[in-house]
């Protein structure tokens, strides 16, 4: 008895296995194999009593009755018994707590036992919704369950710590699914509550001002947490020396919102002939609950006049009491009040770097600044794309300038290529609006024919941004691996280069010989993909022609209809010929295995050592259904329920049929391979993916 191999993974299997080996995969072999999978024996119920049938008078046809004859009655009908109830399909599923309670950055868990219900082998897929995917974790995430067995899963909720985690009360919908039939299926509802956090952030600048009549700093405070949070700020000084304002006083700021604060500093009393001196003080921001925040400046208070003018105007000091000091003054404060408020400074240029960076330049300049509520979806993501005033525009100091931010030109999701061409998976992407490079070196690979892409960098399914380039990695194909000998017998020769993973063109290429001993012996080997000779290491999968020795006789071929395989060897190497390819097709009359048809056909000469290919019988011809849009993996079971296997290359299970090879209908052999072809889309481009059909090891293929 054969090892079964497992469709989904292919592993080979112990012959009484009826699950994969591989704990990874785990799928029921029955479905593959065309096994009907295992149910539960269900007892028939008692057959009912015959109930009497009234008789009716019945006339034959074209047969009139004898006068004063009875016509004959119909026989009573006999009751049937019912018929046994067919396999069911049917999940059940409890949770073991409905309710969780997770602090954002830490981890909440459900339980929940799942159990087949059914009288049928199943895998079950579980998946919950309701909160980003991001966040959940599902162990193990399907199940594949013997009748009336049950396993314990674990759900396991992180919900991130950071401003956009929305707290409060989130329902979950937790659905077990059949991988077979998705209408078995069962939903669970549970509740997820997320706590609130509060974090803030808190600077200040500049670190010092400095003025006659005072400084002015920008507070900026932002709300890293979950939840709305009001914030009251507040400054201190030890001396007693300033007098602090805040505009505004304090703020309500809802998630990642930031706030401006214009934080003004007035000394209590002027200074007219000194040096400067420096004043420390403090500004705290205070949440409704926690630790405030402590952030320390300084204002650098600048005297009137230098402290040299007292002696200097000593001499003058007479002079200026008789002709008025006061108004000399008065009008010298007026002078400085103009001429500090009209001072005009050129707006430093700030586009193409961060927020933090533009606004330390900017209050270096003695600019104030405001960011944009909105940000463009231009220029480089988290920079200032625009100012307002543009650079270069004369303003007054304390003035705000309008900083616009860019958020980048948006995000995308590397689709799928795998198994495009180059050329399908640069439209695929381009479309996206993803730039496209291809890689220089190819990589090998038995899935993915050459010249194909293998796989992108970064991997499908990656968020990039629109305009940034991706990567393509193109297949070399199969490995190289060594070739077996090719010399000796054509019929050993061939055997053993298929069953190394190489396929072999039939019919073999003549290369007459007068020498007996050479005939039916390989003459030489070419890998017919590069016409060149066989190497001592070619690619897995290429395609070999052998030249055989043949003599300049001729023998007709003999009759092999109805031999098995095994005598019709025997009959051509009775003649001096081999047997070539051996392939089969459905006969509803030839038993199994015997021989339908030879190529040359009986009784046409061939050469002495020539080979002769043979076609068996497949047995009665099974239809091929239609699987169009059907789930690659609803398709297998379908196929396997006819006694058909298949071959699906990268498609995955739930991508849906776009082709198949043999057609729907073709009459085909039971246990013979149908190729499956998905199609895959992005935004408008959809590309056929091609199944990759393996060398089948029990024949020679066909050129």
């Amino acid at each position: 008895m054969q090892n079964p191999i497992c469709q989904t993974c292919g592993r080979e299997n112990a012959a009484d296995a009826e699950f994969c080996a591989n704990r990874a995969c785990g799928a029921f072999l029955g479905w593959q194999s065309g096994a009907p999978a295992p149910t539960m024996p269900e007892a028939l119920p008692p057959i009912a009593p015959p109930q009497p049938v009234p008789p009716k008078p019945a006339v034959q046809p074209h047969l009139a009755s004898a006068p004063g004859a009875n016509a004959p009655t119909a026989p009573a009908a006999r009751p049937r018994a019912p018929v046994a109830a067919g396999p069911t399909q049917r999940v059940s599923a409890r949770l073991e707590n409905d309710y969780v309670r997770i602090e954002p950055g830490g981890k909440g868990e459900l339980a929940l036992i799942v159990r087949n219900a059914g009288t049928v082998v199943e895998q079950f897929v579980l998946a919950v919704t309701g909160v980003p995917k991001n966040w959940v974790t599902v162990n193990p995430p399907r199940v594949n369950l013997d009748v009336d067995a049950q396993e314990r899963c674990q759900i396991t909720v992180r919900p991130p710590r950071e401003a956009m985690t929305p707290m409060g009360r989130t329902p979950l919908a937790i659905t077990i699914t059949s991988s077979i039939d998705n209408s078995v299926i069962s939903t669970l509802d549970a509740t997820v509550d997320v706590d609130g956090f509060t974090v803030l952030e808190s600077s200040l600048a500049p670190f010092e001002s400095e003025g006659t009549r005072g400084g002015e700093h920008q507070l900026i405070v932002t709300n890293d947490g979950n939840q709305t949070t009001n914030v009251n700020f507040a400054a201190t000084d030890t001396a007693d020396k300033l007098r602090v304002s805040f505009d505004p006083p304090s703020a309500a700021l809802q998630p990642a919102q930031q706030a401006y604060v214009r934080v003004s500093v007035v000394p209590r009393r002027r200074t007219w002939f000194a040096a400067p001196k420096r004043h420390a003080f403090s500004v705290s921001v205070t949440p409704p609950s926690g630790n405030p925040t402590q952030l320390n400046a300084s204002l650098n208070q600048l005297a009137r006049f230098p402290h040299w003018v007292p002696k200097a105007g000593a001499a003058l000091l007479a002079v200026l009491l008789a002709v008025g000091v006061p108004l000399a003054i008065r009008e010298l404060n007026k002078s400085d009040r103009a001429s500090e408020a009209n001072a005009l400074v050129k707006i430093p240029q700030v586009t193409g770097i961060s927020f933090d960076q533009a606004v330390t330049q900017l209050q270096a300049a003695g600019f104030l600044v405001e960011k944009a509520p909105e940000a463009v979806s231009q220029g480089e993501r988290d920079k200032v794309f625009a100012q307002d005033p543009v650079a270069g525009t004369p303003l007054r100091k304390r003035s705000v300038v309008k900083l616009t931010m860019s958020a980048g030109p948006g995000r995308a999701a590397i689709a799928d290529v795998q198994a495009y061409s180059a050329e399908d998976g640069k439209r695929t992407l381009e479309a996206l609006g993803i730039k496209v490079t291809t890689g220089a070196q190819a990589v090998q690979n038995r899935d993915v024919a050459q010249g194909l892409v293998v796989r992108t960098n970064p991997p499908a399914g990656t968020q990039v941004d629109v305009g940034a380039t991706v990567e393509l990695v193109l297949s070399d194909g199969p490995p190289p691996k060594p070739l077996p000998p090719t010399t000796g017998e054509y019929t050993d020769v061939t055997k053993q280069l298929v069953a190394a993973g190489f396929a072999v063109a039939s019919p073999p290429k003549n290369t007459k010989t007068a020498d007996k001993k050479l005939m039916g012996t390989v003459a030489a080997c070419t890998v017919t993909e590069t016409a060149t000779p066989c190497a001592a290491k070619e690619k897995e999968g290429s395609t070999l022609l052998l030249a055989v020795y043949v003599l300049n006789e001729t023998v007709g071929v003999p009759d092999l209809a109805a031999s098995d395989q095994a005598a019709a060897t025997q009959a051509l190497t009775a003649v001096d010929l081999r047997v070539g390819a051996v392939t089969k097709k459905p006969s509803a009359t030839a038993p199994i295995g015997t021989v339908v048809e030879t190529v040359p056909a009986k009784g046409v000469a061939a050469n002495r050592g020539a080979t002769v290919d043979i076609v068996l019988s497949g047995g009665p011809p099974v239809a091929v259904p239609n699987l169009t849009g059907l789930p690659i993996g609803t398709a297998k079971s379908r196929l396997a329920t006819v006694g058909l296997s298949a071959t699906a290359g990268v498609c995955k299970d739930t991508e849906n049929v776009a082709t198949q090879t043999p057609a729907a209908a073709a009459q085909v052999s039971k246990g013979d391979v149908v190729g499956l072809n998905c199609s895959r889309c992005a935004v408008s481009i959809c590309v056929e993916v091609q199944a990759i059909a393996k060398t089948n090891v029990l024949k020679v293929p066909a050129r």
